[in-house]
């Protein structure tokens, strides 16, 4: 196979594979572990871009995750704790943590936590702060 032939494969499985996700029912709960971590490092990059943008210029801004999906045990006052599948905010705190963990050895590159960090780092401090989270500190 050429190079050319290589891509086109992998252009023609990939696009298969976004076929298929496309048609799976999206519930955050039930999605599989792979498509569940895509969806929220999709969510966050949008959100953060979202925060960013109320934030240019330096302006003040409050940023409220008002929709229960974000935290349904915590939303509705629940006594179990939220986890990654009941919880967008959790799950978003999860991805995020091996690149902001300094106390164990990490299998994320270096370069991969720096870059990671400058771009996300106030975001991740803001997360691990939210108020009225019941949830287990990862």
């Amino acid at each position: 196979m050429t190079v050319d032939d290589i891509g086109r494969a992998f252009r023609n499985e990939a696009f298969r594979y976004w076929r298929h996700l496309l048609r799976l029912p999206v519930v955050y709960s039930s999605l599989p572990e792979t498509e569940r971590k895509a969806f929220l490092w999709n969510h966050l990059v949008v959100i953060w871009q979202v925060i960013g943008r109320l934030v240019r210029g330096g302006s003040p801004a409050r940023i409220y995750f008002c929709d229960s999906a974000f935290a349904r045990h915590s939303a509705l006052q629940l006594e179990e704790y939220d986890t990654v599948p009941t919880s967008l905010i959790v799950g978003m705190q999860q991805i995020l943590a091996p690149y902001f963990d300094t106390g164990s050895p990490s299998q994320i590159p270096l370069q991969d936590r720096v870059i990671a960090q400058v771009l996300f780092g106030p975001m991740y401090e803001a997360l691990m702060t939210i108020e009225e989270l019941n949830y287990v500190s990862i």
